[in-house]
């Protein structure tokens, strides 16, 4: 028997095929999504980037649940094909009946893009930026990498999100050596000094994650280790082998170089302060470019569909 075509009310809502995807496009489909499925999901406004912007969240999945799996992705902002992962993720396991028995079990909430400056200054540049100063600085810096803006990481401010969070800031700070903002790299004048990093502290107080997971691009690998010792390097280790397992990725995650390359991160946060697993995916093959184009969606998905859902897993 032929299958059904699809209806207005089934029709997908994610957009898995553009080579952008920018902020309104997000709070479109998450407002389209929650529309559809207003009893399994709960959409928030969580914060506001420092040029304004609304962060969103939406947990799916049984809000009581011990097991809670906090997701993000967009901190980069070159990066923003992990935010139509992320968003693809949340149609899948709201949809497709065999994941309900996950959605009972466990609750997933979803940080889809947790620096919506900076992907959208990666996608557009800096013309849109209202405000003078602002639009300036980024105009500047952009000017002064000699890189085009397509490959902007920072948020609106010029400061590295992901090296801006309270986990040895300092040793971020002396080896990358950048005094001040720029396009990547620059950890901010303090930990936890941009407003996009203290809302995601703090949704991440509220919530309560048993693990989290952040996604970005690219090398095909899995970061896990910021430290840990006994137990808890056990614990981390075996679920850092089944998700690389599961992706077929290769690297840092199997366990043999302990080593810690890079502070600061919202990674390096959750296990040092939380003392949760915590894992860095980064999707994407190196030879594949900047940003990683959309055209390897179905690859980097086939790979992570599950992903998320493994990190519920008894």
């Amino acid at each position: 028997m032929p299958t059904p075509a699809p209806t207005a009310d089934s029709a997908p809502i994610v957009t898995r095929d553009s080579p952008t995807y920018s902020p309104e496009t997000l709070a479109a489909e998450l407002e389209a999504l929650h529309a559809r499925y207003p009893e399994e999901t709960r959409l928030s406004v969580y914060g506001t980037s420092c040029l304004g912007q609304p962060l969103y969240a939406m947990e799916i999945g049984n809000p009581e649940a011990t097991t809670r799996v906090l997701v993000q992705a967009g901190m980069h902002g070159r990066e923003w094909i992990n935010v139509q992962i992320l968003m693809a993720q949340i149609e899948d396991y709201l949809a497709k009946d065999m994941y309900d028995p996950m959605l009972e079990r466990a609750s997933f909430l979803f940080v889809p893009m947790s620096n919506p400056d900076g992907v959208r200054i990666a996608q557009e540049g800096a013309a849109w930026i209202e405000n003078a100063a602002y639009r300036a600085l980024v105009e500047r810096l952009i000017e002064e990498s000699g890189r085009s803006h397509t490959l902007w990481k920072a948020n609106g401010r010029g400061v590295d999100l992901n090296r801006n969070f309270d986990a040895h800031w300092e040793d971020s700070r002396v080896i990358e050596g950048i005094e001040g903002p720029a396009y990547a790299h620059y950890p901010g004048p303090a930990p936890e000094s941009e407003p996009e990093t203290r809302a995601l502290l703090a949704l991440t107080e509220d919530y309560a994650p048993t693990v989290t997971l952040s996604y970005h691009s690219r090398g095909e690998t899995i970061y896990w280790y910021f430290f840990q010792e006994g137990e808890a390097l056990e614990r981390d280790a075996r679920l850092a082998r089944r998700l690389l397992d599961l992706t077929g990725y290769a690297g840092l995650a199997r366990g043999e170089d302990l080593t810690v390359t890079s502070f600061g991160g919202y990674k390096d946060y959750c296990v040092e302060t939380l003392g949760i697993p915590a894992f860095t995916i980064e999707t994407g093959a190196s030879a594949w470019g900047i940003p990683v184009p959309i055209e390897r969606f179905p690859e980097i998905y086939a790979q992570c569909k599950n992903l998320t859902a493994l990190a519920a897993a008894p």
